[in-house]
């Protein structure tokens, strides 16, 4: 857990079985609240059966990806998503920028932040929460999401 306002949890589950046990565990933890998925995967993991395991769980998702040669396309995770019946996704390049629309979005609906996929996406993540000063308060990743962008442009 990095955040409590929205409760944004970073987890390194990057293959079927460490997703199902990520979901296995996540009502516990978010307690009747929906979630906003910010995923990211490598090309060489199985990302459909990661989606399966966690996909049912979201109200929302956020495809990014990993900083790696070897990541998966946002627009492939898009696709596999379609593919099991989920459309309520988007497309973010920035993980960062993802993470941050995912709180913003979650603030807005009571929900919980999940963010996993790739160890690589929660060590970028977590590098760039240290280095703004930790996310606790909650406007760590705000100043690069699409609302405090607007909002520093005034």
């Amino acid at each position: 857990m990095v955040a409590d306002q929205p409760l944004t949890v970073l987890d390194g589950a990057h293959n079927p079985h460490a997703a199902q046990a990520l979901a296995a565990s996540l009502p516990a933890l978010v307690g009747g609240r929906g979630v906003a998925l910010v995923l990211g995967v490598l090309e060489d993991k199985d990302a459909a059966g990661i989606l399966q395991a966690l996909l049912p769980l979201c109200e929302r998702a956020w495809f990014t990806a990993p900083p790696s040669e070897r990541a998966l396309s946002p627009a492939a995770l898009l696709s596999l998503a379609r593919q099991l019946g989920f459309e309520r996704a988007t497309c973010e390049p920035s993980a960062w920028v993802a993470l941050a629309a995912a709180r913003e979005w979650a603030r807005a609906h009571d929900a919980v932040v999940l963010a996993t996929g790739s160890v690589y996406l929660v060590g970028e993540l977590l590098g760039r929460i240290d280095a703004a000063g930790g996310a606790h308060g909650g406007a760590a990743a705000e100043e690069d999401s699409p609302a405090g962008r607007r909002r520093a442009a005034v």
